[in-house]
C-alpha cells in the first residue's frame, strides 16, 4: 500500500509515525484476549505450583499423587512393585515435609539411612516419640506408633 510502512514489530504506520486506527483496535482486542488467556494459564499453573511446592508441608492429594508417580517402578522387581502398590493404594496417612538441607558427614548419613532404628531410639531417649521399631530382616522392620 502506498504511504504505509511496516515497523520492526509488525505494525503498519502512516507517514509521520501514526498507527492505523483499525489495526490498533484489532491489535488491542487480540492483546486483551491474550491477557485473559495468559491470566487463565497463570491461575492454573499457580494452583499446581502451590500444590507441588517442595518448600511447604502438605497433606494434599496432589502432593500424594506426585510422590506416588515419582516411584521408579521400572527399576523394581515385580514383587517389590506389588508390595509398594499395596501400600500406596491404601495409605493410612500422608504428609510431605518441606525440603531442608543440612551439613552432615556422608558416612553418618548413610549409616542412619540404613539403620533407622538408631534414629528412633535416639528420639525415644529424648522423650519425643512413642514410636518403636524393630529390625525383622536385612531390609524390613516392624514398628508401632503407640496407638
Amino acid at each position: 500500500m502506498a504511504g504505509w510502512r511496516e515497523t520492526p514489530w509488525g505494525r503498519r504506520e502512516l507517514p509521520g509515525g501514526r498507527i492505523c486506527r483499525r489495526l490498533l483496535f484489532s491489535t488491542c482486542r487480540i492483546t486483551a484476549a491474550g491477557y485473559w488467556v495468559a491470566f487463565a494459564l497463570l491461575a492454573l499453573t499457580a494452583s499446581q505450583a502451590v500444590a507441588a511446592s517442595p518448600n511447604e508441608a502438605t497433606t494434599s492429594r496432589e502432593a500424594r499423587n506426585e510422590a506416588a508417580s515419582a516411584i521408579p517402578y521400572g527399576e523394581l522387581t515385580e514383587d517389590a512393585q506389588r508390595r509398594i502398590a499395596a501400600v500406596i493404594d491404601k495409605p493410612s496417612a500422608y504428609r510431605r515435609l518441606p525440603i531442608e538441607t543440612i551439613e552432615c558427614d556422608p558416612s553418618l548419613y548413610i549409616f542412619l539411612i540404613r539403620n533407622p532404628e538408631v534414629v528412633v531410639n535416639i528420639w525415644d531417649l529424648m522423650g519425643v516419640t512413642d514410636l518403636s521399631i524393630q529390625r525383622t530382616g536385612p531390609f524390613t522392620f516392624a514398628s508401632s506408633d503407640g496407638v
